[in-house]
């Protein structure tokens, strides 16, 4: 059997871990977040680059409320269907769940949001007649989608004492295009979802 002075030396061991993860996140509840992020929407095959941003809020030491605002500019938007040059706006909330260490802060999220779809003008090469529309013409008269999120990163510090950090995040984005459309397949659909890939990068400070 253990003596009780191994018992004592493995909990130092122990706190003296756990401490400084702590420390980093002790009385430094927010840490928000300005930069990149680039979406794939594969059903689309559209790969759109974005300005975004983020602000997490710790309600635990290791829980935080998680939102991210990104804006796909239409000049940034290439596309070889009626959705060329077409804006996006992403919004995101949800919680995120971290490991913290002295220097990085692993983290996984999940939560819910809209992905909008701004409305082009006179897209030409759309029917005009009542038939089953493709999911690119539908989505150019404006469309607000219902999407959640399922992903992770890290928080990187930039200085010893944590306050500058690097963020990075990667997500399946999940899409749920509710009108009747003819999808990529040609058959028509309503109510589908698909998966989508969301990468952003960014700097922040926490407070």
């Amino acid at each position: 059997m253990k003596s009780a002075r191994e018992y004592l030396t493995a909990a130092s061991i122990v706190i003296g871990a756990i401490a400084p993860a702590h420390a980093q996140t002790a009385g430094r509840p927010v840490e928000a977040n300005v930069g990149f992020a680039t979406m794939h929407l594969s059903e689309l095959d559209d790969r759109n680059v974005g300005v975004r941003g983020t602000v997490d809020v710790h309600v635990a030491r290791a829980v935080a409320i998680d939102g991210a605002l990104t804006w796909f500019p239409g000049t940034w938007n290439a596309s070889r269907s009626v959705l060329d040059g077409q804006g996006r706006l992403l919004g995101f909330v949800g919680l995120k769940a971290a490991a913290a260490q002295p220097r990085v802060d692993l983290s996984g999220r999940v939560g819910i949001g809209f992905l909008s779809f701004s409305t082009q003008e006179g897209p030409t090469s759309c029917p005009s007649q009542i038939v089953t529309i493709t999911l690119a013409c539908g989505l150019a008269i404006g469309y607000t989608a219902f999407t959640s999120e399922l992903g992770g990163g890290a928080s990187i510090a930039l200085q010893p004492e944590g306050r500058l950090r690097l963020r990075v995040d990667a997500a399946d984005l999940l899409v749920r295009y509710g009108s009747v459309v003819a999808r990529s397949n040609g058959q028509p659909a309503s109510g589908f979802f698909t998966h989508n890939l969301l990468l952003s990068t960014g700097i922040g400070w926490r407070f």
